[in-house]
């Protein structure tokens, strides 16, 4: 989950040199041209080696039974990871099938406002730490470009870093729902350096703290993907992200929307201020919502 949920940050962490030269060598429409150009290139090459578990030129014979199994819903010959989310498996089979039934369930409800509140820090960095450093640190373009990555390196870290670790602690013995939402507390927990971020007079210090924001946001995001993906049958698991994921896009049109009002009242102390204690707020709302589901199976 970790790995492939920070492609994106990947990517962060090229754009801010790359769009800095091209802007300042070639002008800010070959910025534009360049790197929408790139996602036509990486198109082509997902076209070329992309194939399905059926035709897969590098699939054994015997992965591919399981992944077919998986999606006929046949038993699997050999055990995954999510299986060691056994513990409440009776209680998870009783969840009624179907997507209305599945809005239904306390467990939605809680990850859907989870991600609601939380997926915005992402969106929110993505389209303001630039104008940030710029008109409150007074960086240039080319100071931007220099270091501008520095806060995504940190978010590629966090994800398999934090992933890595509650395997781990899976590893030794805690249970699965356990082991994530111990990581995600902990996540939770750092994320009102967001304060000292903004308010602090050095800005070094105050790239320092967004990138501990954005590696702990990475680590929060790993976690829930995976312990989205482990608190119902794999029949919902799709559903139960797209769902999710449907709560952090509203989210991030509204947190945006609401940032741009409040920067240009307030400037950014507010902002800050306010994000500091959203994954606080998430992670009650996930502790709640996990009880009541546990009490309805």
């Amino acid at each position: 989950m970790a790995v492939f949920s920070n492609g994106n940050v990947l990517g962060s962490i090229i754009a801010p040199p790359l769009v800095a030269f091209l802007s300042l060598h070639l002008g800010w429409r070959w910025a534009f041209g360049i790197t929408g150009g790139l996602g036509l290139v990486l198109w082509a090459v997902w076209r070329h080696v992309y194939h399905s578990p059926e035709n897969h030129p590098r699939l054994t014979d015997e992965e591919r039974a399981v992944i077919m199994a998986d999606r006929t819903g046949g038993s699997r010959s050999c055990a995954t990871a999510a299986e060691t989310a056994a513990p409440h498996a009776d209680a998870q089979e009783r969840v009624p099938p179907g997507l209305f039934a599945l809005l239904r369930q306390p467990k939605c409800a809680g990850f859907f406002v989870a991600r609601l509140l939380t997926d915005p820090i992402v969106y929110f960095f993505t389209f303001w730490l630039f104008s940030y450093l710029k008109t409150e640190r007074h960086f240039t373009l080319a100071m931007i470009g220099a270091v501008g990555w520095i806060p995504f390196l940190a978010s590629d870290v966090g994800g398999p870093g934090g992933g890595a670790l509650s395997d781990w602690l899976v590893r030794r013995g805690w249970q699965p729902r356990r082991a994530r939402l111990a990581l995600m507390l902990l996540a939770a927990c750092v994320m009102p350096v967001s304060i000292i971020a903004v308010l602090t007079p050095n800005a070094w210090l105050s790239i320092a703290c967004i990138a501990l924001i954005l590696g702990s946001q990475s680590c929060w995001m790993a976690n829930q993907l995976t312990l989205i993906s482990e608190s119902v049958p794999r029949t919902q698991a799709a559903s139960l992200l797209a769902l999710s994921a449907l709560g952090g896009s509203i989210g991030g049109i509204a947190a945006n929307l609401l940032a741009g009002r409040a920067i240009h009242a307030a400037g950014y102390v507010p902002v800050f201020c306010t994000l500091g204690f959203c994954h606080l707020t998430a992670f009650a709302v996930l502790v709640l919502t996990g009880r009541k589901g546990a009490r309805h199976a």
